[in-house]
C-alpha cells in the first residue's frame, strides 16, 4: 500500500472570508441577470443558474449559503458567464488562477483543487524565512537546498 497522498483527495481547511466573497458574488449575479430577464418580461431563475453553471440546484445552494466552495470549473463558467468577479486577500482571481496545476490527458483525470492556503503562507513570509544553500557544484549544474521557514498559525 502506497503513502502517496492523491491531490485530487486532499482536504483544504474552509476560508470563511473567501466563501462569503464567493455567495455575495454568486448572490448579486444571480439578481443582476434576473432584473435583465424581468426587463424582457421573463425569469432567471435558479434552475437556470444551475443549469448554466452545469451544477445540481442542491450545490448551486450550497455556493449561495457559502456551505461549500464551487470548484474552479465552476468558478470559470460564473466568469465567463455573469462576469463575475471574485477578490480573495485584496487581489483579483482572473481565469488564470482557476486553472488546473496540470493539464489532466484525459476528462476522467482528477484535478488539482485551486491552494489559495498557499498564496496566504507565501505572502506572510518574511525576509528571514528564506535560506538557500549550496549543496554542490558541477561542471553544467548546481544542486541547491531551499529551506523556508512558515510560521505555525
Amino acid at each position: 500500500m502506497s503513502n502517496k497522498i492523491d491531490p485530487a483527495m486532499a482536504r483544504v481547511p474552509k476560508n470563511e472570508d473567501f466563501l462569503a466573497e464567493i455567495a455575495h458574488q454568486l448572490r448579486k449575479a444571480l439578481e443582476d441577470r434576473d432584473n435583465l430577464a424581468r426587463q424582457r418580461g421573463k425569469r432567471y431563475t435558479r434552475v437556470d443558474a444551475a443549469r448554466d453553471l452545469k451544477v445540481s440546484r442542491a450545490s448551486l445552494q450550497f455556493y449561495l449559503a457559502g456551505a461549500h466552495t464551487p470548484s474552479g470549473d465552476v468558478l470559470r463558467r460564473a466568469i465567463e458567464i455573469w462576469g463575475l468577479e471574485l477578490h480573495y486577500r485584496g487581489r483579483k482571481l482572473t481565469m488564470i488562477d482557476l486553472e488546473p496545476a496540470f493539464k489532466p490527458q484525459s476528462k476522467r483525470e482528477a484535478r488539482l483543487p485551486i491552494q489559495l492556503s498557499l498564496w496566504d503562507s507565501i505572502r506572510g513570509l518574511q525576509n528571514d524565512s528564506l535560506s538557500i544553500r549550496v549543496e554542490k557544484k558541477g561542471p553544467q549544474s548546481i544542486t541547491l537546498q531551499v529551506e523556508i521557514g512558515f510560521k505555525a498559525g
